[in-house]
């Protein structure tokens, strides 16, 4: 049995300029600014998602806006969390095209059944199948806007005294 993995296809409906946008501005989110060139990601230096001509594996071609690959459990967290907060923002985008010029943004195992991540919950599921931390993933998911941020009542420090009348 192959080992548990995470693969992706994305092709661009009529939408590509805006999903190119909508990925070099995700990069921007996940990386330092300005340093874009031709990588949209890298994680864990064994990861490189790459904006470039051809179709191999974990490039997105900027000509036709379609890519495929794989992500495995040694990449961690940041590429599944890429990929899915693009699809969510490419449905959010494309809520008023008609679905069959829609980008279309699938995942599935290694074995090619497909997954559904369109919440925190699935998210945290689909990580812990690749035995991946989801201790600091929260927060990057909150920051890129996946999942709404959560306000902790009880981590806030008020130095004014209470009045109670």
């Amino acid at each position: 049995m192959d080992s548990p993995s995470f693969n992706w296809h994305i092709k661009p409906g009529q939408n590509k300029l805006e999903l190119l946008e909508h990925l070099i501005e995700l990069s921007n989110e996940f990386n330092k600014p300005g340093h874009f060139n031709h990588y949209l990601l890298k994680a864990n230096n064994d990861y490189q998602l790459e904006l470039v001509h051809g179709f191999e594996d974990n490039h997105i071609n900027p000509d036709t806006g379609e890519g495929a690959g794989e992500i495995l459990s040694k990449h961690g967290f940041l590429p599944i969390l890429y990929f899915v907060t693009i699809k969510q923002r490419m449905n959010r985008l494309d809520a008023s095209v008609p679905k069959e010029q829609r980008a279309v943004i699938s995942f599935c195992d290694e074995v090619g059944a497909p997954l559904n991540i369109n919440d925190w919950s699935e998210l945290t599921n689909e990580l812990s199948r690749l035995s991946m931390s989801t201790e600091d993933v929260r927060s990057l998911a909150e920051t890129v806007e996946f999942v709404d941020k959560i306000y902790r009542l009880d981590e806030i420090d008020d130095v004014s005294p209470g009045s109670y009348f």
